[in-house]
């Protein structure tokens, strides 16, 4: 039986799913007037501080939606809460003038636990995409000046349901006697397989105004368009661990993990449905419409997201010192949005990062428990604009904070239950360039998660 601080905990989530279902775009960059906006980074949250790694990540106390094989790594008996939140302070830069602007996001809600002794799942919501853009531009033609306005709002959202399995577990064992004493090494090697199925729900406005201001007898356009997306798509991960434990006399030494990881988004063709309006107008005392150019409503189609491929490759020492690799590769040449390409082109990006743990099961230090984080990235992003590649790239760090010091029955029982962890991710990075009229984006980004841990379906003996 659920103790009440679980219902309150469950009942806050829920609330929290309802509101980021409802939210309205979280961006202001005018990079995200092409394709379907800002894609977001599925975070998470300890592989944000350490460069955005997480596809040979794996944990028993957060849920990696980036790689579904992770979800093997949950306890049997065991549920995880996740939660995050973002904060992003963007500079944009041109030539001639800069602007600040700040944007909160509620970056995901996630829950995962067992099914069977082999079988894991989890539930959760993230953004998939934001737009969010106002700009304005002038062009001279002939004796007259042309105003172009465009403006966007909006963003696609995915309600992910993840299932993985243990496709196999071996385990061998070798005896060394070292000075007499008997030293045992277990070696563990564990294939997961998992899949992700995201139902991906939103919509996309895009607005563009052309005004002569100071004309009163040319006519003026106004195009407005709305893509709404509502539709199924599909997440492959794949996870080798191998670890090794030594045991001897004095003590058990969790000696070394390597993971490799893999990704696999199939292409997929996402059934939407867009409305466009086109009219010419004249602005004399107010806007009067002469004639609509295109008026289409509900119009069905498909965008074609494109399919990604991942890799990634993490190695622990003694569960105190991790390295983590990613590499992806994104084939936007392909996708379409109604048949337009909109002249993106194939992105990849590489991250690598390092966490730090002095004592993991220390119980009277407690800065010997803080989880120290460090990494950075670099990203060829889909854009390519005026012959200028677009690119990202940045460094992070941040910490893992347990809420409270796990007491001795914690750490040394049968089934370890860990504490309520908060992660805090610090991101400094630049995107974009300044060549040819083009932006400039330097931004901080700061991410606090809340991840808490708990052990069910215990019969307790004592209440």
């Amino acid at each position: 039986m659920l103790n009440n601080y679980k219902y309150k905990i469950v009942f806050f989530l829920c609330s929290i799913l309802s509101l980021q279902a409802g939210a309205q775009s979280f961006t202001s960059s005018p990079y995200s007037r092409f394709g379907v906006g800002d894609v977001t980074l599925i975070s998470f949250q300890p592989g944000v501080a350490m460069g955005g790694t997480a596809i040979a990540q794996r944990t028993n106390h957060s849920v990696n939606f980036n790689n579904p094989a992770s979800y093997t790594a949950f306890d049997s008996l065991s549920f995880v809460f996740d939660i995050s939140l973002t904060n992003k302070n963007i500079n944009y830069i041109t030539n001639t003038q800069s602007s600040k602007d700040n944007n909160t996001n509620i970056n995901h809600f996630a829950l995962g636990f067992p099914v069977t002794k082999r079988w894991f799942s989890s539930i959760g919501l993230v953004p998939y995409s934001n737009v969010g853009y106002n700009i304005s531009e002038s062009i001279p033609i002939d004796t007259f000046n042309l105003q172009n306005t465009y403006k966007g709002t909006g963003g696609i959202n995915q309600f992910i349901i993840g299932n993985a399995f243990k496709i196999f577990t071996l385990g061998d064992t070798l005896i060394k006697e070292t000075s007499g004493i008997n030293t045992i090494y277990y070696n563990t090697k564990v294939l997961s397989f998992g899949i992700n199925s995201s139902f991906l729900f939103g919509a996309l406005e895009r607005h563009t105004a052309s005004v002569f201001p100071d004309e009163a007898h040319l006519f003026d356009m106004y195009t407005s368009n709305k893509t709404i997306v509502n539709d199924f798509a599909f997440k492959f991960g794949l996870q080798y661990t191998y670890n090794r434990i030594e045991i001897n006399k004095l003590d058990k030494i969790n000696k070394y993990t390597i993971i490799t990881g893999f990704t696999f988004d199939n292409q997929n063709d996402v059934n939407a449905h867009n409305t466009s309006l086109v009219t010419k107008y004249l602005n004399i005392g107010g806007s009067v419409t002469i004639d609509t150019i295109e008026n289409q409503i509900n119009e069905k189609g498909n965008i074609r997201f494109p399919m990604n491929i991942g890799a990634g490759f993490a190695f622990i020492n003694r569960e105190k010192l991790t390295f983590a690799i990613d590499y992806k590769w994104q084939q936007w040449s392909t996708a379409r949005f109604f048949g337009n390409n909109d002249s993106l082109v194939n992105s990849q990006s590489i991250a690598a990062g390092l966490q730090f743990i002095p004592e993991p099961n220390r119980q009277n230090k407690y800065y010997k428990m803080i989880n120290y984080r460090i990494g950075g990235h670099y990203t060829k992003t889909y854009l390519n604009i005026r012959n200028q590649k677009i690119n990202d790239y940045g460094v992070s760090f941040g910490l893992g904070l347990p809420i409270r010091k796990p007491d001795k029955s914690e750490v040394s029982g049968l089934r370890k239950k860990l504490p309520p962890m908060i992660n805090i991710a610090v991101e400094i990075g630049q995107r974009g360039t300044v060549k040819n009229d083009l932006i400039k984006e330097k931004y901080v980004q700061i991410s606090l998660n809340l991840s808490l841990y708990d052990i069910w379906f215990i019969k307790r003996k004592f209440n």
